[in-house]
């Protein structure tokens, strides 16, 4: 499944805004000067999720985990959904605590998606105007315990690659039809390549140290 062949044409003008830091003087407004229209925030309770990447310590908020799934593939006729993840970001700690999508323009099928990317832009800036780092993608697949397509990972490595921004790379969340954490994958793609695949995932408390 390749959710992000279509960011290769144009890429370096559209990929440019993801290297947007903490204190710059982003607006808070859409692609032609509108503000962007955010949908209702609804703080959930629950558990949080929490793995680790190599050096990164990753913790999903209850919020984000709420999104995964509304959005699993459960029934036949479900196509697949995703979006971006935006983190608060210190150092080797990583707090996801926004997901966005899917939108309404995007193009949904059963076993494959493209993201609106205008959209993609608007909500980069929207986030980063709350103090938010983009930090990678999450889809969903028809599968109970989802791993990634070859092109899946080709994406996600190219995205790397082709992106100017300042962190060790992105994360790829995949989310499947079992609970969580079963029903989830995540792995971690470096600047330099490499691919770590999340280690100790499991289910806890915000407050868990």
């Amino acid at each position: 499944m390749a959710f992000l062949d279509s960011r290769r044409r144009g890429v370096q003008r559209s990929r440019s805004l993801r290297d947007l830091r903490l204190g710059s003087s982003a607006r808070a407004a859409g692609r032609y000067g509108r503000p962007f229209r955010g949908r209702l925030v609804v703080f959930v309770s629950g558990p949080a999720l929490r793995f680790e990447v190599g050096r990164l310590a990753v913790l999903v908020t209850p919020d984000v985990l709420a999104t995964f799934d509304a959005h699993r593939q459960k029934r036949f006729y479900h196509s697949e959904a995703g979006g971006q993840l935006f983190a608060r970001v210190r150092g080797n700690g990583w707090e996801v605590v926004a997901a966005t999508g899917p939108r309404p323009r995007d193009r949904r099928y059963r076993f494959s998606f493209r993201p609106h990317r205008p959209s993609e832009q608007e909500e980069i800036f929207h986030h980063h105007a709350l103090g938010l780092d983009y930090v990678g993608d999450w889809h969903t697949h028809p599968e109970d315990a989802p791993t990634p397509s070859p092109a899946d990972l080709w994406s996600i490595a190219e995205l790397v690659k082709r992106s100017t921004h300042h962190l060790p790379g992105f994360l790829l969340v995949i989310v499947g039809r079992r609970q969580f954490p079963d029903g989830l994958w995540a792995s971690f793609h470096s600047v330099g390549g490499a691919q770590l695949d999340a280690k100790r995932m499991h289910l806890s408390s915000l407050t868990e140290g």
